[in-house]
């Protein structure tokens, strides 16, 4: 009878001739604690600023460097096209943060006061888009609700939320809209992360 091997031990002679190199997973590991230590930064209540401040001075040199980068990539990350006028708070943060890590402090600010307005329009626009949807499909919408009247014998007012026709419309017009600021927004935080 055949001998099988598991997964395990195909693995292990798989791997048998890779090295580790030590230096690399430091790094990676510097890396990975830099962004960890930013998402606490950024989403713990009432965390010590001090803390970050002191564990940025507490690295030199390369280790520094790579630390600052896992802090700067997961800032970077978390700027997102806002949902809703809730996002000037998470801004400040980041800006603050940043400020620990460059000493480029004007044109940080200027870069995300840039960002802001931004935003401010994206949002602006969005309300546009889905009143102008809304005034689009309000003849189908009005047609809808006759035929449900002939076929029920009531009035029935739907309101454009909750047909799935219009959601599906709704859908693709912000999706499309989207698309176009997350492309400028990318060359935005690229121009942001080249100041760092």
């Amino acid at each position: 009878m055949a001998f099988i091997k598991s997964a395990l031990e195909i693995a292990m002679e798989r791997t048998k001739d890779v090295k580790v190199n030590p230096e690399a997973v430091k790094l990676d590991n510097l890396l990975k604690e830099g962004r960890k230590l930013a998402s606490e930064y950024l989403f713990t209540v009432n965390f010590d600023k001090d803390k970050f401040k002191n564990k940025i001075q507490s690295y030199s040199g390369d280790n520094k460097k790579v630390f600052s980068e896992g802090i700067v990539k997961t800032f970077l990350s978390n700027i997102v096209l806002p949902k809703n006028e809730n996002y000037e708070e998470l801004l400040l943060n980041i800006q603050s943060g940043l400020f620990e890590i460059s000493k480029n402090e004007k044109d940080i600010t200027v870069m995300l006061e840039q960002i802001k307005q931004f935003f401010i329009q994206y949002l602006e626009n969005r309300k546009q888009l889905i009143e102008a949807v809304k005034q689009q499909y309000a003849p189908k919408l009005m047609q809808k609700q006759q035929e449900m009247v002939q076929q029920y014998g009531q009035e029935v007012t739907l309101s454009p939320e909750q047909d799935p026709e219009f959601m599906e419309i709704l859908k693709s017009n912000l999706l499309k809209m989207e698309t176009q600021y997350n492309e400028s927004l990318i060359g935005a935080k690229e121009e942001l992360g080249k100041i760092l």
